[in-house]
C-alpha cells in the first residue's frame, strides 16, 4: 500500500465463525493473525480516516438502514458461546452525521434508506474490527443488506456510496467467501469446490469493473458458487464493496485456511 491518496481503499474481510477469532480458537488462528495484521498494512490514522462504514452479512432490511445512535451498543447476535463472548467490548462512538450524509448519496441515486437509532453493532462489525482497529476511536456505523439479496442491487448500492472515500470514510465489507455452515462446522469442506469458487472470487476481483459487475451479477453460475454458498448473505458484502471500488482494480489482501476451507479477504484500490 504504498504511496498515501486522499481516496481510501475498500476492504472486503472474512469475519469467521460468531466470536471465535476474538476468543482464540485454534482453528480460526490465521484468520485471527491476519486481521490482527491489518494494521500493519493500512494506518488508519495518516490516511485520514475520519468513521468507518461497515457493510456486515449479518444486517438485512427491506430498505437499506443506517445504525444512527451516537453511542452504539453492541449486539451479540450469536448464541451457545462462553460467557466471555457476551462480555466482548468494542466502545467506538458512533457516526449519525455520516449515516446523514449516506442518506443524501443514496437519495441522490433513487435508493430509499432508512435510520435506526437503536440496533447495536452486530458481530460482523465488532469482531473483526476488535482485531483489525482495536483503539476503537473511530466512529462506526453500518448499513443493512437489502433483503432481497440482489447482487445488481448491492453494486449500485456500492456505487452510490463510492465519493465517502474521498471524504474520510473507510468502507469495509464483512462477510465470508464461503459460508457452507454444515461443511465448515463438520471440517468436512469439498477442498476442490472451495478452491475452485476462491479461484473464481479473486479472478472476478481482479477484472475490469465491467467485466467483474457482469461476473458478479451471474455469480450463482461460477464452479462451485452454491455449495459455498447455499445462501448468499455472506458474500453480498463483496458486491457492495465492488460498487464502491468503482474502476479500482482488486487484490488479495490475506488468503487465510478456516478450519478445512479457504477465505479470501481483498483490497481495491491502493
Amino acid at each position: 500500500m504504498s504511496g498515501a491518496s486522499s481516496r481510501l481503499p475498500v476492504f472486503f474481510v472474512n469475519h469467521g465463525g460468531g466470536p471465535f477469532p476474538v476468543l482464540g480458537e485454534e482453528g480460526h488462528a490465521s484468520l485471527t493473525n491476519s486481521l490482527r495484521s491489518f494494521g500493519k498494512k493500512f494506518d488508519p490514522v495518516k490516511r485520514g480516516v475520519k468513521a468507518i462504514l461497515v457493510i456486515s452479512a449479518h444486517y438485512e432490511a427491506s430498505v437499506p438502514t443506517l445504525t444512527s445512535a451516537k453511542s452504539p451498543s453492541l449486539l451479540y447476535d450469536y448464541y451457545g458461546f462462553p460467557p466471555e463472548s457476551y462480555e466482548i467490548k468494542y466502545p467506538c462512538p458512533g457516526a449519525p452525521d455520516v449515516a446523514k450524509r449516506i442518506e443524501a448519496l443514496l437519495k441522490e441515486a433513487g435508493i430509499s434508506v432508512a435510520f435506526d437509532e437503536k440496533r447495536g453493532l452486530d458481530h460482523g462489525v465488532f469482531i473483526p474490527l476488535k482485531l483489525m482497529l482495536p483503539s476503537a476511536e473511530f466512529p462506526c456505523l453500518q448499513i443493512s443488506l437489502h433483503k432481497s439479496l440482489d447482487p445488481a442491487y448491492h453494486l449500485k448500492l456500492g456505487k452510490a456510496m463510492a465519493r465517502l472515500r474521498e471524504e474520510g470514510v473507510l468502507i469495509i465489507g464483512s462477510g465470508m467467501t464461503t459460508h457452507n455452515m454444515q461443511g465448515l462446522m463438520s471440517q468436512d469442506m469439498k477442498r476442490d469446490q472451495n478452491l475452485a469458487f476462491d479461484r473464481w472470487l479473486i479472478e472476478s476481483c481482479k477484472a475490469v469493473e465491467k467485466e467483474r459487475e457482469t461476473r458478479f451479477i451471474q455469480w450463482k453460475t461460477a464452479p462451485g458458487a452454491l455449495y459455498n454458498h447455499p445462501r448468499e448473505e455472506h458474500l453480498v458484502p463483496l458486491f457492495v464493496c465492488a460498487g464502491a471500488a468503482e474502476s479500482d482494480a482488486g487484490q488479495i489482501l490475506f488468503a487465510d485456511d478456516m478450519w478445512s476451507a479457504r477465505v479470501t479477504s481483498f483490497q481495491f484500490g491502493e
